[in-house]
């Protein structure tokens, strides 16, 4: 296994690694592992990766601590620029962002408090400091 397969698997409370980790470009990767290693600095608890939320849907978030209904998302795609100079963030795209909508809507009828970042809230330490106060309270 590669080091950052480790260094994920580690921080994810020994878990394995899944296929659409690896699959997802390494600036997304970065902030996750980011986010990773501070919430375990912090001492706050690992959460899980990858957590399939619903079982009739293959969606699934970026972490999760399922027993407190909290996930959160890693936005870490909508700062790319394609080819062309235009904006291209994996979640940019009109059919990307009502995806989106579903997915998120879906969580909240499913009682998870969702909570999302982008990389300069993780930059910034905003991210860290809300997910203090709500895996502290």
């Amino acid at each position: 296994m590669k080091i950052r397969g480790l260094l994920r698997a580690s921080l994810n409370g020994g878990q394995p690694v899944s296929y659409s980790q690896l699959c997802k470009s390494a600036e997304t990767r970065k902030w996750e592992d980011w986010f990773l290693f501070h919430l375990k600095v912090e001492g706050l608890p690992p959460p899980t990766s990858q957590y399939r939320f619903c079982d009739t849907r293959k969606w699934s978030c970026d972490f999760a601590w399922p027993d407190q209904k909290i996930i959160v998302e890693i936005e870490g795609g909508i700062w790319r620029r394609n080819a062309f100079g235009n904006w291209a963030g994996a979640h940019t795209h009109p059919t990307a962002v009502l995806r989106d909508i579903e997915k998120y809507n879906h969580m909240a009828l499913m009682g998870f408090r969702l909570f999302r970042f982008a990389p300069d809230h993780l930059k910034n330490g905003t991210a860290i400091e809300i997910m203090k106060q709500v895996l502290k309270t």
